[in-house]
């Protein structure tokens, strides 16, 4: 098959960018399938194995991106709501939580099966990553992780609180700002070796969200790593994290009481978990059967792959 992955920021990523992280990890899956892929990005992108096709400064309506895609792309992937119907068989991801004035199109998918839930939709897949990414690490050196922007929806004071009623060791990273404790470190943000290092490290990722998270990346960055995580039980964590590979919590006193008992979580548990569940492959075959529906029945229909 020939697809055309279509996103609007550079891929891979330089530093932060979860979404171009995931394009770029499902294009590379998709080509060790046998397929080609034509990544439709801005200037800076690359793709190993793959084809480019530059969007030119200004470009920005979907009748100058769509104009850009080869005609022999059977296939027209967005990750990004291109604004009309597209004119060729496509799909579109939604990476993040719409507006409520938002109504997705027809062939779109969603991240999790709570994320299409509060979108009226049953159709979603799990982000991936590529295991071999990642360092994983059975023994773990003597702090906490917090890994996400400092917004308040991602909970850092929640984090800060509890390493200092508990007197742990913490690396925030995500952002700077004073530090008023020896044993809480700012790391600013972090990408590529030092973010393996950090995940791998850890005793544990904090996760006290505060909002419905379409899916949480960092997550099974964590898991992929040997690293638990403790988090809040909203959104899609649920469906991620199983009593194997951490703790959800309800309220703070769970989240005490988790820490305390990290120790019980096999780190190997949490690798076998994204090895099952979350690589980039089994990313690539689940959007391989919604191509094919839609290739094929000209949609993906009314029930989630989930379901059939």
């Amino acid at each position: 098959m020939i697809i055309a992955q279509i996103i609007k920021s550079r891929v891979p990523p330089v530093g932060y960018g979860g979404t171009e992280r995931v394009v770029d990890w499902l294009s590379r899956a998709l080509i060790r399938l046998g397929h080609r892929v034509v990544l439709v990005a801005p200037p800076g992108s690359r793709l190993a194995g793959g084809e480019l096709v530059e969007i030119p400064p200004g470009a920005n309506s979907p009748d100058e991106i769509m104009a850009l895609v080869p005609p022999e792309a059977e296939l027209l992937h967005f990750c990004f709501p291109p604004g009309k119907e597209p004119s060729r068989p496509g799909l579109v991801t939604i990476h993040g939580n719409m507006g409520f004035d938002e109504v997705p199109g027809r062939n779109t998918v969603f991240l999790s099966r709570d994320h299409a839930r509060r979108h009226g939709s049953r159709h979603f897949v799990y982000n991936g990553l590529d295991p071999d990414d990642y360092e994983f690490r059975r023994e773990k050196d003597d702090y906490f992780l917090f890994l996400s922007k400092f917004l308040f929806r991602k909970g850092l004071d929640a984090a800060l609180g509890l390493a200092r009623d508990l007197d742990l060791n913490l690396v925030a990273a995500g952002g700077r700002r004073p530090s008023w404790r020896k044993k809480t470190r700012f790391v600013g943000d972090v990408g590529g070796e030092e973010k393996r290092r950090l995940l791998a490290g850890a005793r544990a990722l904090i996760f006290p969200i505060r909002w419905p998270e379409p899916f949480g990346l960092v997550v099974i960055e964590a898991l992929a790593s040997g690293t638990p995580v403790i988090a809040a039980r909203v959104g899609s964590l649920p469906e991620i994290i199983t009593p194997e590979t951490g703790f959800l919590c309800d309220t703070y006193d769970d989240f005490v009481r988790a820490i305390g008992r990290v120790g019980e979580i096999d780190p190997e548990a949490c690798r076998k978990r994204v090895e099952e569940l979350f690589t980039s492959e089994c990313m690539a075959r689940n959007y391989l059967r919604y191509y094919g529906q839609i290739l094929e029945k000209g949609g993906v229909g009314e029930k989630s792959l989930a379901e059939e």
